[in-house]
C-alpha cells in the first residue's frame, strides 16, 4: 500500500488530500471540502460595476475538520465567469483580496471598471480543500434615452406585454400636477405614451397585470387614490384596449398593493387587496 498527493475536482469542490491505495487500486479520502453557506449566495452593497466601493456579503462555510474559525476565504474578480470551476479561477481571475480568515464580509475599494465584471469568493480550509460560492454579475445599466416618461412622485410602475407582441411595456401611476396613470406601449425598445387608453389617474397606488377572463391577454387591477376618493378597479383588455369591469366592485384603497393568483386551484385567477379603505386598514380576497 502507498500513497501520495493529488487534488480532485468535483464539481464545485476541490479535494486536496493523500491519496491511499491499496494493491487492487481504490482508495479512500480522509477529508472532504467545507460546506459553503446559504447555497453559496452572495449578496453585494450594489450590482452597479461603476460604484468606486463594493461590499460583498455572505454566510460562514462549515466544514467537516476545521473551526469555521480556521477558514480563509478569497475574493476573485473577472470580466469571464468561470461558473464553478475552481481551478480556471485562480488561474484566470484576479485576487483582489488574499487569503483572509473568519470573515463574512469584503469591500473592494477604488474600483475602476468600464464593463460587466464577476465577483466570486472561494473558501478553503486547514488542509488545502476549496469550496466556490455562486458569481455575482456587476451589470452596467443605461438610460433609454430615446423614451421619454412623465415624472411622477408618491408612484408605482409595472411590466407586462399588454399588447402581446412579445416584449414589455409599461404602467406608471402617481401625480405629476394631478393624479396620473399612463401606459406606454414598447416597440422594439422604444417607449411611447398610448394614446388610445384612458385609465383612471391614481396617486399612492398599486397596479397588477393578470388575465383574469382567460381570454390570453393582460388585463388590468389598480387601486390609488384619486385626489377625491380611494379606488379599486378592474379593467379588461380587449386587443389591446383597456375598458373598466362594471359588474363587480371592489372596495376602494390606497397607500396598499394588489396581486393576481390562482388560490383554489380553479383556473382562473383571484384578487387579493390591501391597503387603507375609508373604515381603515383593510384586506380582502
Amino acid at each position: 500500500m502507498f500513497f501520495e498527493d493529488a487534488q480532485i475536482h468535483l464539481g464545485n469542490i476541490l479535494i486536496t488530500r493523500d491519496l491511499w491505495f491499496s494493491n487492487e487500486y481504490s482508495f479512500t479520502i480522509n477529508d472532504i471540502a467545507p460546506i459553503v453557506g446559504n447555497n453559496g449566495l452572495i449578496s453585494s452593497s450594489t450590482l452597479l460595476p461603476d460604484a468606486s466601493n463594493v461590499t460583498l456579503n455572505w454566510e460562514i462555510a462549515s466544514d467537516s475538520i476545521s473551526l469555521t474559525s480556521s477558514l480563509e476565504y478569497c475574493i476573485y474578480s473577472s470580466t469571464t465567469s468561470y461558473h464553478d470551476y475552481i481551478s480556471s479561477w485562480e488561474q484566470s481571475a484576479t485576487d483582489v483580496s488574499g487569503w483572509i480568515s473568519n470573515t463574512n464580509t469584503y469591500t473592494i475599494s477604488n474600483i475602476n471598471n468600464t464593463a460587466p465584471y464577476y465577483l466570486v469568493v472561494i473558501v478553503r480550509d486547514e488542509s488545502g480543500n476549496k469550496s466556490i460560492y455562486q458569481p455575482v454579475r456587476m451589470s452596467f445599466y443605461s438610460e433609454v434615452s430615446d423614451s421619454e416618461f412623465t415624472g411622477v412622485n408618491n408612484s408605482s410602475s409595472i411590466f407586462g406585454d399588454y399588447d402581446n407582441d412579445g416584449d414589455l411595456d409599461l404602467l406608471i401611476t402617481g401625480k405629476n400636477s394631478t393624479q396620473t396613470t399612463i401606459l406606454y406601449r414598447n416597440s422594439e425598445g422604444s417607449f411611447s405614451e398610448d394614446t388610445e387608453n384612458t385609465i383612471i389617474g391614481v396617486e399612492f397606488g398599486s397596479s397588477s397585470f393578470g388575465d383574469y377572463d382567460n381570454d390570453g391577454d393582460l388585463d388590468l387591477f389598480i387601486t390609488g387614490n384619486t385626489g377625491s376618493s380611494k379606488i379599486s378597479k378592474l379593467y379588461q383588455n380587449t386587443e389591446g384596449l383597456f375598458n373598466e369591469y362594471t359588474l363587480s366592485t371592489f372596495t376602494g384603497v390606497h397607500r396598499g398593493d394588489s396581486a393576481f393568483g390562482d388560490y383554489d386551484n380553479n383556473g382562473d385567477l383571484d384578487i387579493l387587496i390591501a391597503g387603507e379603505s375609508d373604515s381603515g386598514a383593510f384586506a380582502k380576497l
